[in-house]
């Protein structure tokens, strides 16, 4: 009888211990359905320009720290720094955040993804695309809605590389101090003016 009943209390332990652990996955993916929602609607409201509405997944002491970019305290510096993006011509034309891990840690959850994105800058011949990761910790504010406080990424991609093989606008000027240049005026090739040809001995010879 003892062991019938040790039986079975085993297995009630182990079915308590595997839905515990369902329930738990369930959880999980539950919140990453979450974040991920709350992400799609951020990529919609940045890609159509409405900066209210983008600003507002943001916690009031949000601390950004964006790749290749000082780092931003506060939703004040947060809407600043895109106000300025704004006027110099910058825009995100495409942009995705997967959300690939939600971890909770008492009230906040920890997300880790990957972005890709495409922007374009009166600097910037074309339009360049970039992807990489990103780190975000969300909390509930006053309301009960979960808010970003921290996020940091970086890109896999380095500019340089990203816009290798394209020329910069308007006509590049020859350096004179070029291996290229030097060879150029070697051999007769084009002057500094790069129209005329330096004459050859045998033409000085027939003056």
């Amino acid at each position: 009888m003892r062991t019938i009943t040790r039986s079975m209390l085993f297995a009630l332990m182990m079915g308590a211990f595997l839905f515990a652990s369902a329930q738990k996955g369930g959880g999980d993916n539950m919140l990453k359905k979450k974040i991920q929602a709350y992400n799609n609607q951020m990529v919609q409201a940045i890609l159509s320009g409405d900066d209210e509405k983008s600003m507002s997944f943001y916690h009031k002491d949000v601390i950004s720290m964006p790749n290749y970019g000082e780092m931003m305290r506060g939703l004040d510096a947060m809407a600043e720094h895109q106000k300025e993006n704004k006027e110099k011509g910058n825009k995100i034309t495409a942009m995705k955040l997967t959300t690939k891990m939600v971890t909770e840690y008492g009230d906040a959850l920890v997300e880790i993804g990957r972005f890709s994105l495409t922007y374009e800058s009166p600097k910037l011949p074309q339009p360049v695309s970039d992807e990489g990761k990103y780190l975000t910790i969300w909390v509930k504010d006053e309301k009960g809605s979960y808010k970003i406080i921290n996020e940091i990424w970086n890109t896999d991609v380095h500019p340089m590389q990203a816009m290798k093989g394209q020329k910069p606008k308007g006509e590049e000027k020859p350096n004179p101090n070029s291996e290229q240049h030097k060879k150029l005026n070697k051999s007769g090739g084009e002057t500094k003016s790069g129209s005329e040809k330096k004459p050859s001995a045998s033409e000085k010879k027939g003056n």
